[in-house]
């Protein structure tokens, strides 16, 4: 007997799985990053969210009767930005657009009804290489969407661009899985706007970070989890037509 969503892939026996798939399940695709995010974040954050995200929108898809299951999730992306900085693990651009309209043809051999990749990742090389593996899959006739999380409100942070391992990710963070959290030193980081014309080295320095980390509360980082999971939810719903 399966519990209550979110119904994490991973965690299901095949028997499972292929129960929710023959009732007509719908794929969630977290797709997060391996890299630097500051001295108080946990260098899977972007996975983290992205998990946490694809696993509230599962919830309320299933309050709407829709199947959904949370796939493994990718954890490697492109990542320039932070290259420079210990335990930052990138990859190509085209790898990771080959791997995920891989992935996305694979649940559709698997008899999942379409996909939408979740991702909380702003990086534009990032959002192109998805965007890409997404038109393949379209074009494969497979149903398939990349949701812009951009639109969600990030405040002040989304006007100056300083959005980096700063107030709206910490406090994601902290709402997901707050022993991730290094809660003393993020009190302590002074507000880091980005600059205008400054690489993302010169703007986040040398702790990297841009934004205001201690500015950031759980209670602010539910309310985005709310808007970025209604995201994914509309848009499995808009796949259905």
């Amino acid at each position: 007997m399966l519990g209550r969503p979110p119904h994490c892939l991973e965690d299901l026996t095949f028997e499972e799985a292929d129960e929710l798939i023959r009732a007509g399940a719908w794929a969630l695709l977290p797709v997060g990053a391996t890299q630097a995010h500051g001295p108080h974040l946990p260098i899977s954050t972007d996975t983290v969210v992205a998990i946490t995200a694809a696993q509230r929108a599962s919830v309320l898809l299933a309050q709407r009767k829709t199947v959904a299951l949370v796939l493994p999730a990718l954890p490697y992306s492109v990542s320039e930005h932070a290259a420079g900085f210990a335990g930052t693990i990138g990859v190509g651009a085209d790898a990771l657009t080959a791997m995920v309209a891989d992935v996305i043809s694979g649940t559709a051999r698997a008899g999942f009804l379409g996909v939408v990749v979740c991702t909380v990742r702003f990086e534009a090389q990032h959002i192109a290489a998805l965007g890409r593996a997404v038109s393949e899959a379209r074009a494969n006739g497979i149903k398939a969407m990349l949701p812009d999380a951009s639109v969600v409100d990030r405040g002040d942070e989304r006007v100056s661009d300083a959005c980096w391992a700063g107030r709206f990710e910490t406090s994601l963070v902290r709402a997901g899985r707050p022993f991730l959290v290094r809660e003393d030193v993020a009190f302590e980081l002074s507000p880091r706007p980005a600059a205008h014309g400054e690489s993302f080295r010169e703007a986040a320095g040398p702790r990297g970070y841009l934004g205001d980390p201690a500015g950031a509360t759980l209670d602010e980082g539910d309310a985005h989890y709310r808007a970025v999971a209604q995201l994914y939810a509309d848009a499995v719903e808009g796949l259905k037509s």
